[in-house]
């Protein structure tokens, strides 16, 4: 780009305008906090503001750093020459407050002012430049907080969109409010988002266009704050406004609602409607990849092979649209199903990640989540300490106040100091072991057997039957039914009917068939007591996810031709070398090869 671009020009400068904002919207997918920058420089020339009032924050990187680990964020290095693909943020993928950028942290209302003489107003040469360049005051200020937000710099996005300036429309005040909504989002102030989009749809006159996004936004932070009703209405409302790109965020919230519900045939609806609508519009809708709600439908449907080929379509459609904020998202899901399916290796690897990706774009939102899924799987592997570091670090990423994923998290984490190993007798209280409402609802849709455990509970009882009956396609609630009355037989081979190893081992080790379990429990990678024990370092520390992967990369295969052969992502496939790598005390590939040989001389070139 000519550097008079960003040095030479002048306010009103029409052309130097067009050309930033082109440049902007080039890289804005790839490198989202260098297209802000080109933006911020863009409001400086239309006279909309001088960009030195948003100084760069401190806990950002540079911006070519950012363009290069967006970039790595969906197009990791498939070679892996030396060591596995490391990432400069991977310090910050827990999102502890005292890791996460400075500016991704919340401010309060007297932070979210500039200092005097720095408030955004058009000069009388900006205003001309901007109405030659088709551009209004308030629709840059609404693009440039898109961008802030994306590139995790939250502060300067509120700076930004709070900055005292004229009077705006409610159109106008809706555009900034939407790009502030999902920043917030992208950080996980699902409250702030509650907050921003309750003021403006408060008032007069905000376009359909807008209210319909709004309210779409809107209801994804209702849910996750645990206000499934009001989420739903704001859904439906979205949806009924007939804005396409509304249409399908809303109906990727009634989706998630309906599966809180126990509604798992109307979650399904409504995401392949979400899906429909996407591939039919295109642009922007398609960018919201509403295949991820639809995998999470097929995952509480027991539908795991389709859901497993849902989410390779949106790792290939998020590389080739260039849409890097979804893979925290992809990896979240993904993470889900292979615990679901028993698959506690690849779970993990996920989740790991996914948490990697999160650091590198700031999308703390997805920081608990993940390490939910991380301490559910130790839980699962009897390692308690494990188990509660993690659960400590997404409990303080997601903070104490409500909230779906940090009421998951705060109910696990009692699970370590009141833990349920069995079924409980008649009559011994549950108070604060067992969730209620829709959590409880949720929970018994991914772990139909822990019905069982809690059968002293007549709430428990009375939500898994309900649950199999409304939906009796669904093998594992059958199962789950089964088990909670008591009835092992049917419940055992309702089990082994269905895709969830982990519910079948539930049943055999109450019928007493311990040598069953323990062989379930080997092949999840869950067994437990003496017989999971294995060495720390060295060939026998491998698991049976990180062997397959070393085989395949013996024979040559890049990250990337491993993950298509394994129904992994490339992401995961690095997670399972890094552990490798370090077991076995190596540092390239080749080392790992050697290994490789030795041990399996007869594989290794299969």
């Amino acid at each position: 780009m000519a550097e008079h671009l960003r040095h030479g020009a002048r306010v009103g400068d029409v052309a130097a305008v067009r050309e930033l904002r082109a440049a902007a919207d080039e890289m804005k997918e790839t490198a989202p906090s260098a297209a802000a920058d080109l933006m911020l420089r863009a409001m400086e020339l239309s006279g909309s503001g001088p960009a030195p009032s948003l100084p760069p924050s401190p806990g950002i990187r540079p911006a070519s750093a950012q363009a290069a680990d967006a970039r790595a964020a969906y197009a990791p290095d498939t070679q892996l020459p030396d060591r596995p693909h490391t990432c400069p943020a991977d310090t910050q993928a827990t999102g502890t407050p005292d890791t996460r950028p400075a500016d991704t942290q919340a401010v309060g209302a007297s932070d979210a002012r500039p200092a005097d003489g720095q408030a955004a107003g058009v000069t009388e040469a900006g205003s001309a430049g901007m109405q030659a360049a088709g551009v209004t005051e308030a629709g840059l200020v609404a693009e440039v907080v898109r961008l802030l937000a994306s590139a995790g710099r939250l502060a300067e996005a509120r700076r930004l969109a709070d900055a005292p300036r004229a009077p705006l429309s409610a159109g106008e005040e809706a555009g900034i409010a939407l790009g502030l909504a999902e920043a917030l989002k992208h950080a996980g102030d699902d409250r702030g988002v509650i907050q921003r989009t309750g003021r403006v749809l408060g008032r007069a006159g905000v376009p359909v266009r807008e209210r319909a996004r709004l309210l779409a936004v809107r209801a994804h932070a209702l849910m996750m704050t645990g206000e499934v009703d009001a989420a739903d209405v704001a859904a439906a409302r979205a949806v009924a406004e007939g804005e396409v790109f509304a249409q399908v965020v809303g109906l990727q919230a009634r989706s998630t609602v309906a599966i809180f519900r126990g509604d798992l045939s109307d979650a399904l609806r409504h995401a392949e409607q979400s899906v429909r609508l996407a591939d039919a519009a295109g642009g922007e809708a398609a960018h919201r990849h509403p295949r991820l709600w639809l995998g999470a439908a097929l995952v509480a449907l027991d539908r795991f092979e389709e859901a497993e080929g849902v989410y390779a379509v949106v790792e290939r459609d998020s590389g080739r649209l260039g849409t890097a904020w979804s893979l925290p998202l992809l990896h979240r899901f993904r993470a889900e199903l292979f615990l679901a399916w028993g698959r506690l290796d690849d779970a993990a690897a996920e989740a790991e990640a996914g948490l990697r990706v999160a650091g590198q774009l700031s999308a703390m939102a997805l920081v608990p989540a993940l390490h939910g899924v991380l301490g559910h799987v130790a839980l699962l592997r009897d390692e308690p300490e494990t188990a509660r570091r993690h659960l400590d670090r997404g409990r303080e990423s997601a903070g104490d106040g409500p909230g779906l994923v940090a009421e998951e998290l705060r109910w696990r984490r009692r699970l370590l100091e009141k833990p349920v190993t069995g079924p409980v007798a008649e009559g011994v209280p549950l108070t604060g072991v067992v969730p209620a409402g829709a959590m409880l609802t949720y929970l018994l849709v991914q772990e139909p057997w822990m019905a069982a455990r809690w059968r002293a509970d007549p709430r428990v009882i009375a939500c898994v039957r309900d649950l199999a009956q409304r939906n009796p396609g669904v093998v594992s609630l059958a199962a789950g039914a089964a088990h909670a009355d008591g009835r092992l037989d049917d419940a055992i081979e309702l089990y082994r009917a269905g895709p969830r190893p982990l519910g079948l081992a539930a049943a055999l080790e109450e019928a007493g068939r311990r040598e069953e379990v323990l062989e379930i429990y080997r092949a999840c990678g869950a067994v437990r007591g003496a017989a999971r024990r294995r060495p720390a370092r060295g060939w026998g520390a491998l698991t049976a996810s990180e062997l397959r992967v070393a085989r395949l990369v013996a024979q040559g295969m890049t990250n990337r031709e491993v993950a298509a052969e394994l129904f992994l992502s490339p992401h995961t496939v690095d997670s399972h070398l890094r552990h490798a790598f370090a077991k076995l005390n190596v540092n390239s590939r080749v080392e790992l090869t050697r290994q490789v040989l030795v041990h399996e001389p007869g594989d290794a070139g299969s």
